[in-house]
């Protein structure tokens, strides 16, 4: 087996660890069109759609990346709300700190604020025939006839 030559690395003017020639070019055009799918097919992978989020786990492609990753956190800085940021900004519009906002903003707004914060939780409550408690066996073959019963039940009710 012959080991492929490492690339190298524009940032250091050397080599990066575990870089070939086809994952260097990956992640120069995964830099350029920020899709990993399109830079996989760009670089001449053969199944791209598995192969680019895969490369984008990969330690030596994200050496070459992380500037590129840098650059953008400081670009978007300030741009993008955070989690904090749009509860506030949820909260001031439930309460109708902010200027023009109509009842269904105020409603849209809080009913955001709960999902965000997990108060709308559904739950469904399985019980077994006649509402009794589920009964839980752990043998196969019981299994297999608890299984059996649903089966013909649920079918005996689509001949209904």
């Amino acid at each position: 087996m012959t080991d492929t030559p490492k690339a190298k690395n524009p940032r250091k003017g050397g080599r990066t660890p575990g870089i070939n020639e086809q994952q260097r070019q990956f992640a120069e055009h995964y830099a350029a069109t920020g899709s990993c799918v399109e830079a996989a097919r760009l670089a001449g992978y053969s199944t791209p759609r598995s192969q680019g989020p895969r490369l984008l786990r990969h330690p030596g492609v994200m050496e070459l990346l992380k500037p590129i990753f840098e650059a953008k956190a400081e670009e978007s800085n300030g741009r993008i709300a955070t989690a904090a940021q749009r509860h506030e900004f949820w909260t001031r519009v439930m309460l109708g700190l902010e200027e023009g906002v109509e009842m269904k903003d105020r409603l849209k707004a809080s009913e955001l604020l709960g999902k965000c914060q997990g108060d709308f939780v559904e739950r469904k409550e399985i019980t077994g025939k006649d509402g009794a408690p589920l009964q839980v066996n752990h043998s196969v073959e019981s299994a297999k006839g608890w299984l059996t019963d649903i089966l013909s039940d649920l079918n005996g009710s689509a001949k209904e």
